[in-house]
């Protein structure tokens, strides 16, 4: 469910960097012939050519701006009414069998509800404008660390310059244009880090929903979501019924520190966390989850799904190279980069049929 609503954000970057590789790789092969021979008044031409690119970039990000911003309202609007809808009629059958609950406005009149739901648009719109200032920043160092690095390989005398392009390519498309540096000076990619926000805001704001709305009810229990591949910090809490106060006299406390470090990037609803918790009415909700039954098989599952999901990577990635190449029209590039989807795909083919599990095809597709 989460892919559901946080898929198409993360697509619109995706197709947001390839587009702004596209442009780079295109103004790469801009008179290749220099390159070869003087290394150095290449470098120049390229140089004079970043005011151009930038441009380019810019209004790349600009046919993209108000897709964004649509994108985000409908991803947390839909997936904040989603999830609380899907527990609203149980609670009120709870309610007219008898449950002594309060009985809270409908949630698209809550001004609770509606107020933390402005607050996460507000907040998710503020982080992908940083991305938008990241991407437009690095996509020129990305540009300038490439031509360094072909004129130096060319001047060595090693490589001839189409090879030494290439590469300069493959580098690109493999490594992409950070959209985040951080603190310590860690370059996140577009996909990973675009991913990590738009999922953890989902979840964020998911969640204070929720709580607010089981305040609003004055329900004190809840039931974790479970799934087949739990990852190891979440796993002591999927598909168990929790207090949310302390000291319940039947089930424990959910924010226990003995139990597990709630909110931790690799625990219960920390990054790309896809467990949510539910209502539940002691004596008239039925458990709808199980906890994991082997915690092995659990584990062997959770790791099966990370490598199904770095072959989709790899092949994205292949796809993207073999965009980059079209664009910059470099015929054997195009040959390889064909070759090389066909080899990753294969790889793909061959680890679904060794484990069982269902191949994604949409997501080993691009937009072009």
């Amino acid at each position: 469910m989460l892919e559901r609503f946080s898929g198409p954000m993360v697509e619109l970057y995706n197709q947001i960097e390839l587009e702004m590789l596209k442009k780079l790789g295109k103004a790469l092969y801009f008179k290749t012939e220099l390159l070869e021979e003087d290394p150095e008044a290449w470098m120049v031409q390229q140089l004079q050519m970043m005011g151009m690119l930038d441009q380019q970039n810019i209004r790349i990000l600009q046919q993209y701006s108000g897709k964004t911003v649509q994108e985000i309202n409908a991803m947390l609007v839909g997936s904040g009414v989603y999830d609380l809808e899907e527990t609203e009629e149980d609670i009120k059958d709870a309610i007219i069998n008898g449950a002594q609950l309060a009985v809270p406005p409908p949630i698209n009149q809550s001004p609770q509800i509606l107020a933390i739901m402005d607050a996460y648009q507000a907040q998710a719109a503020s982080k992908m404008n940083l991305v938008n200032t990241t991407l437009l920043d690095q996509s020129k160092q990305v540009y300038i660390d490439g031509l360094n690095k072909a004129a130096l390989e060319v001047r060595a005398g090693f490589k001839s310059h189409d090879q030494v392009l290439r590469e300069v390519i493959k580098g690109w498309v493999d490594k992409g244009v950070p959209a985040l540096i951080r603190s310590d000076g860690a370059k996140l990619g577009v996909e990973g880090y675009v991913r990590t926000v738009v999922i953890s805001t989902m979840n964020n704001m998911t969640n204070e929903l929720q709580d607010q709305r089981n305040i609003d009810y004055g329900i004190e229990l809840v039931e974790i979501s479970s799934h087949a591949g739990n990852r190891p910090g979440c796993r002591p809490y999927a598909g168990k019924v929790f207090s949310l106060q302390p000291n319940h006299p039947r089930f424990p406390y959910l924010y226990d520190r003995g139990i597990g470090r709630i909110g931790d990037p690799d625990s219960l609803f920390g990054i790309n966390c896809g467990h949510k918790k539910y209502a539940f009415v002691e004596g008239m909700s039925e458990r709808t989850y199980k906890p994991p039954k082997s915690e092995k098989e659990d584990q062997k599952i959770y790791e099966q799904s990370q490598m199904q999901r770095k072959l989709e990577r790899d092949i994205r990635k292949a796809k993207n190279q073999l965009a980059v190449f079209e664009a910059a029209n470099d015929n054997e590039g195009i040959k390889e980069s064909k070759q090389l989807i066909r080899d990753r795909q294969l790889k793909m083919k061959e680890f679904i049929e060794a484990t069982g599990r269902t191949r994604r095809n949409y997501r080993e597709q691009i937009h072009t």
